[in-house]
Formats: structure tokens, sequence, C-alpha cells
């Protein structure tokens, strides 16, 4: 049976952050491996320890190091080339140390949502400054933005100056509006988008889907694998068109 190093397992042990059973961690570190039959134990060791928010890579020798390369990404957590890069993590380190909840399963699978909920907001939104502008002048026609729109968003703002200790969004109005607003801006001003997004039929479809995905999230309401991958794809279908037109706009 191959077995993780022993100054490896008891630095892993003894750490304070552990507070389950050797067993469990043994059960654990098992399952990271046959999940990535590339990696060495060790190198499961070290995945298991950044689960919990710290380190065992000056321990690992140079091939457990080199294993963790071929660490996958579970197809629930894939993300767009775009964002992979940057190894953003998918999975916060959370444990409640001083209660067990039985939210705390499905506040990890949301916070995965939450990632492609941020990347996919985000996106548009940079897409709408990128077309007219961080002014505000193009904010005030009525013929770009309709004024529920505008009211929706000065709602939210006198809202949130009851709380100046919470930072502004942004310094535009776009940012105090959500996924509907944004989609509604591009579609309602499609003559300026289209040449981006090509087919107005196909992006209020993926936002038909992504919209409830996304105040399901917004108001923690617990999502299901399906939504969560229906949120990845439509997220790295956008990013891939709008990275694409970056890209041959050069």
């Amino acid at each position: 049976m191959i077995r993780i190093d022993p100054k490896i397992w008891n630095k892993l042990i003894t750490n304070p952050k552990i507070k389950i059973g050797k067993q469990s961690v043994r059960n654990a570190i098992s399952k990271i491996r046959s999940e990535n039959p590339a990696l060495t134990m060790n190198a499961s060791a070290h995945v298991f320890a950044q689960k919990y928010g710290f380190s065992l890579m000056k321990q690992l020798k140079q091939e457990d190091r080199a294993a963790l390369q071929h660490m996958r990404i579970t197809p629930s957590a894939e993300m767009s080339p775009v964002y992979t890069r940057k190894k953003l993590p998918l999975r916060p380190n959370v444990q409640p140390v001083e209660f067990e909840s039985p939210h705390h399963k499905k506040a990890i699978q949301n916070s995965n949502g939450y990632v492609f909920s941020y990347i996919l907001e985000n996106t548009l939104r940079d897409t709408i400054l990128e077309v007219y502008g961080n002014d505000t002048k193009w904010w005030m026609d009525p013929h770009i933005v309709k004024d529920d729109t505008r009211r929706y968003a000065e709602k939210i703002k006198e809202r949130e100056a009851n709380y100046p200790w919470v930072n502004e969004r942004g310094n535009h109005p776009l940012y105090y509006v959500g996924l509907p607003e944004l989609f509604g801006i591009i579609k309602h001003n499609w003559k300026d988008f289209k040449v981006r997004f090509k087919n107005l039929n196909q992006l209020e479809a993926w936002m038909t889907d992504g919209v409830p995905i996304r105040n399901q999230i917004a108001h923690h309401i617990p999502i299901g694998k399906t939504e969560l991958g229906d949120i990845n794809r439509i997220t790295t279908k956008i990013v891939r068109i709008v990275k694409r037109d970056k890209t041959q706009s050069k």
C-alpha cells in the first residue's frame, strides 16, 4: 500500500486547523487521489491541507510537485480557460469551527455558482462600459437606458447611502444594477452590441436560463448540480464570445 511520507503525515495531523480524526483524514486523502489518479499520496495530502487553509508544499518532493500539475478540476467546477490560468479557487476554505450546520454543504455548492455568476455579470457590465464609456452622459439618455432601470439604480444607491461604512459599489450607476438590467440595456441597444454577440435570440435564451439561477444564488437559495452546470456553461460561452471579439478587434 502506498503511504504518505511520515514527516508530511505528522505535520498534517498536528495542524490545529484539522479537527477531524486520523481515519477521516486518511479517507479524505484517498478520495482525492482516487479522483485524481496522477497525484501521489503526498500531493493528495497537500491538496487536502489546502482545503483547510495551509500548505505542505515545502515538504513535497519534486515528483510530488510535478504530479500537482495534473490535478483535475471536477466537471461541475470547470471554468473557461480565461480564468483557470489564474488558478481561481473554486471552493472557499470556510469551515465553521464553533458550530455545525446542515447548510454547510449547500453553501459550498452555491459558492461555486457565485463565482460564475460574478464573472457573468461583470463581463456584461465591462462590455457595456467599453461600448459607451465611463462617463454618465449616456446613462442619462432615455434612448439608451430606460427610465425604470435608471430609477432602480438610484433606489439601490439611496438605500445603501444609509450605510456609510460600506464601500460604494463603483464610480458609475451601472454598478447598481444586476444581470437582468444589464441584459436589458444590451437588448434595448442591440445595434450597438450585435457585432459582438451576433445572435440576440441565443443571448436572450442564455439570460432566460441564467437570471433565475443568479437570483437563487444572490438570495441564498440552494442550487443543484444542474443549475451549477448551467451557470457554468452560460458564463463560459459568453466569456468566449467577448474574448474572441477583443482578439479580433486588435
